[in-house]
């Protein structure tokens, strides 16, 4: 992902990166969840919006969501 940032949380790497929108003053976000273990858990984006501020924010936000729901589920 250009413009990405790497996170650790709860035993996943989080990477989240920011798209401008050319020719528009516009950003979209997105994610993509690993485990630590290399394999992917989810991946999204964001809507498009006019801050790249709140776009980085959205996405980490969903990102960090995903992660709970993702413990959340119960092992059978």
């Amino acid at each position: 992902m250009p413009n990405s940032k790497t996170h650790e949380y709860r035993g996943h790497h989080v990477t989240v990166g920011v798209d401008q929108k050319f020719p528009s003053d516009k950003f979209s976000g997105n994610y993509l969840v690993m485990s630590l273990g290399g394999s992917v858990v989810c991946r999204g984006k964001t809507a498009i919006v006019d801050s790249e501020n709140v776009v980085a924010h959205l996405a980490f936000s969903l990102a960090l969501e995903a992660i709970d729901i993702e413990l959340r589920k119960p092992d059978y």
